[in-house]
């Protein structure tokens, strides 16, 4: 019995490894490309014409694109390590929010109103 319960908890503790490894390096991943589009909404938002404004808006849903397109890869790796996100949460539909928060700085630049 001792011996069951030893090798659960190596195994639970392997496991609990793995997933905050894999949170770190997902983590990492995300950075560069949420980095990406905060620089390009700032630029949406601090370009004075509307037609530079909707040029940053174009380069702003690419860098979303690119964004979900990671994420789209990422998924099936946390899937393959056992978590079933439709259980334990709620998939983030990075292209959405972050096309979302692009029209918002694109239309406050246009109005020069500010978010």
């Amino acid at each position: 019995m001792v011996n069951k319960l030893n090798s659960l908890l190596g195994r639970t503790s392997r496991r609990i490894s793995s997933k905050d490894e894999f949170t770190s390096n997902a983590a990492h991943q995300l950075r560069n490309p949420a980095a990406g589009v905060l620089a390009l909404v700032e630029a949406v938002e601090n370009t004075p014409t509307p037609g530079g404004a909707k040029a940053r808006s174009a380069e702003l849903v690419q860098a979303a694109c690119e964004a979900s397109h990671l994420t789209d890869k990422l998924l099936p790796l946390e899937r393959a390590s056992g978590t079933d996100m439709r259980l334990s949460g709620r998939v983030l539909d990075f292209q959405h929010l972050i096309r979302q928060v692009g029209d918002a700085y694109v239309a406050s630049a246009v109005t020069g109103h500010v978010l």
